[in-house]
């Protein structure tokens, strides 16, 4: 029975052997903390790259409405001179109706792009959420690998 718990293991008579035993305990402690904190790093990759992908992706999404609003500026700008004079709707009409194709594009491209950054976001916190539970409990081994260490110590020595 391998995965038998402490208070079920009849009890070490060699001080020798429990001091052992304890640090070994105390090892085995310490290795899953470093896994532990591997992981952790791992996560925080994970949201630093992420976050540069949101940066990313706000970036793309502040050209696109940029380009948009251009599109958009240049539409008025042509509907304003067709309202002006009537003989130019048949050279600007088509041209209106161009811009204000663009336009929504762009504006659907961006509002994309802005979706895509608040997925990213959730993905980023759900990221450091699982770091700080893993740092936590990382925290929880190591502490119990000292309390290993120093039960063993005071056992029997430092062997």
């Amino acid at each position: 029975m391998l995965g038998s718990s402490v208070a079920k293991e009849p009890p070490i008579l060699d001080p020798r052997q429990r001091v052992l035993d304890l640090r070994v305990r105390a090892a085995e402690e310490t290795v899953n903390a470093a896994k532990l904190y591997c992981k952790v790093t791992h996560l925080e990759t994970v949201a630093a790259k992420l976050l540069i992908r949101r940066l990313e992706l706000q970036e793309e999404a502040e050209m696109l409405t940029s380009t948009g609003k251009q599109h958009y500026a240049k539409m008025k700008e042509h509907q304003e001179a067709i309202a002006k004079r009537e003989d130019l709707k048949a050279t600007l009409g088509p041209e209106v109706i161009r811009r204000r194709d663009k336009a929504v594009k762009y504006a659907s491209q961006a509002s994309a792009k802005e979706k895509k950054m608040a997925e990213t976001e959730g993905m980023i916190r759900t990221a450091l959420g699982n770091a700080e539970r893993l740092r936590r409990e990382r925290d929880m081994t190591l502490v119990q690998a000292r309390k290993f260490e120093a039960e063993a110590v005071r056992a029997g020595g430092p062997a």
